[in-house]
């Protein structure tokens, strides 16, 4: 029995010593764990940590992106907004400049209307003095032309009176006779010379009015029936016998009715042989009183 125990007791000691060394293996295992537990939750807390701060800067950087696209846009906006209004102030610029040259424009036409009318004027004032003078100077003509041949008609008369006083020898009626013919001869050649000088007044003024056609055949005529009123105006030109050629009679009849008024005597007596004229137009330029 005592060989037994003393057998086991090597045996219960080393059993003894294992457990202990579990035991304490399980003592140290213990306190490791706990001692590393505080170092294993900080990782986590920093991480936990360092998630919410990225997720902040990443919503703070996402918020800036949005902001600076946001400025990006309002000055994409802004700068699109002013090229338009530039351009509406080049185009309103542009219509003022148009506007101001088109009045510009429409003032020198005015300007220039102004002083061809004033031209114009002035012309027709010179014409129609021009011609004013031309008639005064016409009818002083004529007013000396009559006096001088009613001078010459005056101064004749006592001559044709005498003549029959020195005649003794002749009886009374043919004294009477030749003083009738003596007469009449000195009346009549003063009224012939005036009247032929009228009608060479208006042969010239109607020539200087006549603007004659060209190549046309020389050996055509036409004779032009001319009424005239008293002071010379024109009533009516009528062709009375045509030449064939409708451009010699039109130009003919153009230059008589530009010719009114008429030169022709004032006095009654001389105008009735004016009141309807016949003349013979030609291409070569001429007219003749038929």
């Amino acid at each position: 029995m005592t060989k037994e125990i003393s057998i086991k007791k090597p045996f219960f000691i080393w059993s003894c010593i294992l457990h202990v060394s579990i035991l304490l293996a399980l003592i140290l295992s213990v306190s490791l764990s706990g001692s590393s537990a505080p170092s294993s939750s900080a990782p986590s807390e920093n991480i936990i940590h360092a998630t919410v701060i990225n997720s902040q800067a990443l919503a703070q950087y996402q918020k800036a992106v949005e902001q600076q696209q946001e400025a990006k846009q309002l000055i994409k906006q802004q700068a699109i907004q002013k090229i338009q209004e530039v351009l509406k102030a080049e185009q309103a610029a542009k219509a003022e400049e148009a506007a101001k040259q088109a009045a510009e424009i429409a003032k020198a036409q005015a300007v220039e209307k102004a002083a061809a009318d004033a031209a114009a004027k002035a012309v027709a004032k010179a014409a129609e003095k021009a011609a004013a003078q031309k008639a005064a100077a016409l009818k002083q003509s004529i007013q000396k032309q009559l006096k001088s041949s009613m001078e010459k008609q005056l101064s004749k008369e006592p001559v044709s009176n005498t003549k029959p006083s020195t005649v003794k020898a002749s009886t009374a009626k043919p004294s009477t006779a030749a003083k009738s013919s003596s007469t009449s001869s000195a009346v009549a050649n003063p009224n012939s010379g005036l009247m032929d000088k009228y009608k060479s007044m208006i042969i010239q003024a109607i020539s200087e009015q006549w603007v004659v056609p060209q190549n046309l055949p020389k050996n055509i005529a036409c004779i032009l029936s001319v009424r005239v009123a008293p002071g010379g105006t024109v009533i009516q030109v009528t062709v009375e016998k045509s030449s064939g050629n409708p451009v010699l009679d039109n130009s003919a009849i153009a230059a008589v009715n530009k010719a009114s008024p008429l030169p022709v005597p004032t006095d009654a007596n001389l105008f009735d042989a004016f009141r309807t004229l016949k003349l013979t137009v030609k291409p070569d330029g001429s007219l003749l009183e038929s």
